[in-house]
C-alpha cells in the first residue's frame, strides 16, 4: 500500500480604510518578493515603484 502525502499552504490578506481619502502607507500594503514567494527576487523588490499609483 502506497502512502500519499500532500501539503499546501495559502496566505490569505485583506488591506482597507475607512474614508476613501485616507491612503495606505507603503510598508503596509502587499508585496511579493518575501522568502516563501518569488524566487530569484529580493523581500519588497517586486512592487508598484511609484508610492502615487498604487
Amino acid at each position: 500500500m502506497q502512502k500519499i502525502t500532500v501539503l499546501t499552504r495559502a496566505e490569505i490578506g485583506y488591506l482597507s480604510t475607512n474614508q476613501s481619502s485616507i491612503k495606505s502607507p507603503p510598508a503596509l500594503r502587499f508585496f511579493a518578493g518575501g522568502d516563501r514567494s518569488i524566487r530569484g527576487r529580493l523581500h519588497y523588490k517586486i512592487s508598484p515603484k511609484d508610492k502615487m499609483v498604487n
